[in-house]
């Protein structure tokens, strides 16, 4: 939504959909501060209200609330600090199950299907993701091109992190006015193309 009424109802109707929340802050830093406060908070607090929900969220605060953290450690719990996308006790929508898209804040490759993996096991490292509606682990874990991929079936999106490629040698480049690429350490370049509707101008990839 382009008005800053709808987008507060929208993100209170999508609030656990941790892709849609995202591209709402997109359209949300495009507002004015009179618009959002005058439009954007009451109506999402009216709604989340109708919900019989509480915002959390104050006006001025963190944008990014609705972020996941991901911890990925071993069994014994020996855990590090990352982000993800997942969505836990809520009806499962996810986004298309034959897109990867590239992500700056995930800090390990995920998928949520394994369709496009290949060498699927189980994996001695555990990737937990927490989330406000609670946490999924999982040890499984398959192959992509080269890259090891968690498989976490409560998720909502394939991810490429950012961060992983380019500690594989992996170059990421990209333009405002063109595609987003990456040079593997092969010499093949991956070419991403941007989404529209929900996840406008995410880069992705389709994997068919």
């Amino acid at each position: 939504p382009q008005d800053p009424g709808e987008l507060g109802r929208y993100f209170a109707a999508h609030q656990h959909n941790s892709a849609a929340v995202q591209a709402h802050w997109a359209v949300w830093d495009g507002f004015t501060k009179t618009e959002r406060s005058k439009h954007y908070w009451p109506a999402r607090k009216k709604a989340l209200k109708a919900l019989g929900k509480q915002d959390g969220h104050k006006p001025g605060g963190s944008k990014n609330e609705s972020v996941s953290n991901a911890n990925i450690g071993s069994n014994d719990d020996d855990a590090f600090e990352g982000i993800g996308f997942a969505q836990n006790n809520a009806p499962h929508l996810t986004l298309d199950p034959n897109y990867v898209y590239l992500d700056s804040m995930c800090s390990d490759h995920s998928a949520f299907t394994d369709e496009f993996l290949s060498d699927v096991r189980t994996s001695d490292r555990v990737l937990r993701t927490n989330t406000n509606a609670g946490s999924i682990e999982s040890n499984k874990v398959g192959q992509w091109r080269g890259f090891e991929f968690h498989l976490n079936t409560g998720g909502i999106a394939n991810l490429l992190s950012i961060p992983r490629l380019e500690e594989a040698g992996c170059t990421v480049d990209y333009s405002t006015d063109g595609e987003w690429t990456v040079k593997l350490p092969s010499g093949e370049v991956l070419v991403f193309k941007r989404d529209t509707g929900v996840c406008n101008r995410m880069p992705y990839i389709d994997v068919r």
